[in-house]
């Protein structure tokens, strides 16, 4: 048996839970059993207390260092919104829409990455980190040397037991 959050877990047989939610009470329309409101698609319950829905985080790369106005091009750097990202700022844009529209929280950021892969990679990473939750959505995107980043912030997130839920 596992213990996830404040429930056991019934890992052998893949039927659920073996105790009933705490918070059961507190949804008596639910069974007591129901994990996320019988809503998992939706719902994410990382701690066991109240469900929620996961964000989507963003991770976009332009083309390349010296584009989109960059002014240091050896070092990546996060652009804001409306800085002359051209066309990766609109596809941003669809993206953050698009999942909006699921209901779901969206937080992100537009890199320019820098001549050297590691930085790119490195932002992306530090960024991620600081917003990440289990079960969050991860959309990485990249093209050109950008596309470079996008691969190495995969690997770096897998190495650091972070995945794309998506």
């Amino acid at each position: 048996m596992d213990v996830i959050g404040a429930r056991l877990y019934a890992a052998e047989v893949g039927q659920g839970f073996l105790s009933v939610d705490p918070m059961a009470e507190d949804y008596p329309s639910i069974s007591g059993y129901a994990y996320v409101l019988g809503n998992p698609i939706n719902l994410i319950d990382p701690d066991g207390r109240e469900p929620e829905p996961p964000k989507t985080i963003l991770v976009f790369y332009h083309g390349g260092p010296s584009g989109g106005g960059v002014s240091n091009a050896f070092s990546a750097t996060y652009k804001q919104l409306g800085q002359n990202n051209g066309y990766t700022e609109d596809l941003y844009q669809f993206a953050a829409m698009t999942v909006r529209e699921t209901g779901r929280e969206v937080t992100g950021v537009i890199i320019a990455p820098g001549v050297f892969t590691w930085s790119g990679r490195m932002r992306g990473q530090k960024f991620v980190e600081s917003v990440y939750n289990e079960g969050d959505q991860i959309i990485i995107y990249g093209y050109s040397y950008g596309g470079d980043n996008a691969v190495r912030l995969t690997e770096g997130l897998q190495k650091a037991g972070i995945t794309e839920n998506g």
